[in-house]
Order: structure tokens, then C-alpha cells, then sequence
């Protein structure tokens, strides 16, 4: 998923470099929750994304990077988190 969003051209709020959004966006993790709740964030994009394709680009864009990023947080958890 990473590479898919280097990939893309964006054209989020003015933004043409994904990693400008993505270094934009929290640098920290506050509160680690567990890894179901990722692994449910993941399985919801991923169906939004299947189901509803006909979308403007940003959305589209946006829905991208956030299905990347809860991904990453999905395997971060698996690892860090203490039930």
C-alpha cells in the first residue's frame, strides 16, 4: 500500500507531494489501541473503497492514505500492544 501511495499524484489541498501530507499528520502515537480496532479500520476503507469507486480524486486520495496509515497502525499494534 505504501508504494501505491508514493505513487499517486496528489492533488490534496494543494498538495503535490505525498509526503508533505503524510509528515503532516500526527508524528506520534498517544494512545495505541488494540489491534482489532485497526484490523476493523482496514476492513472498512477497504470495503468503502471496493463498493463506492465513483468518488472525487481527493476523496479518493484521502480514503488511500487513510487505509495506508491503518494499515501501518494495525501492524504496529500487533506488535506494541499490551491487553
Amino acid at each position: 500500500m505504501d508504494s501505491i501511495i508514493l505513487q499517486i499524484k496528489y492533488g490534496y489541498a494543494g498538495i503535490t507531494n505525498p509526503m508533505t501530507f503524510i509528515n503532516g499528520d500526527k508524528g506520534k502515537i498517544e494512545n495505541l489501541l488494540c489491534p482489532e480496532y485497526y484490523k476493523n479500520e482496514v476492513n472498512a476503507y477497504s470495503a468503502e473503497i471496493r463498493l463506492n469507486p465513483s468518488v472525487s480524486e481527493k476523496y479518493a486520495l484521502e480514503r488511500l492514505y487513510m487505509l495506508w496509515k491503518q494499515e501501518a497502525l494495525y501492524n504496529y499494534s500487533l506488535k506494541y500492544y499490551k491487553y
